[in-house]
């Protein structure tokens, strides 16, 4: 199961959105609104103070290594184990807001 996956199921079975506004985002090529804090800080918003999570799920994530540069790149994709379970702390839009330009 695709991380996608996961977490759309997770947010229906959580009632954060019905099995048809998922279906609708997904069928217009989409992704749920609901992201990591750091996926709504590059989209330019940020969780707003005092926000919990409104979703905690367990998702996929590539192992990395580091290079002797020190530059950080993902481990052999041949490789079996070349990922694992990770906890993925989620937030909804209404609990964001745009970041402000100073």
């Amino acid at each position: 199961m695709s991380n996608e996956e996961i977490i759309v199921k997770s947010a229906i079975s959580a009632g954060i959105f019905s099995e048809e506004e998922a279906a609708a985002y997904i069928m217009n090529g989409l992704r749920l609104p609901i992201h990591t804090f750091a996926e709504w800080k590059n989209h330019g918003y940020m969780v707003k103070k005092g926000e919990h999570a409104a979703l905690v799920v367990s998702i996929w994530k590539p192992k990395t290594r580091k290079r002797k540069d020190g530059k950080t790149v993902e481990a052999d994709k041949e490789e079996d184990d070349g990922f694992f379970l990770t906890t993925a702390y989620l937030f909804t839009k209404q609990q964001v807001e745009a970041i402000k330009p100073a």
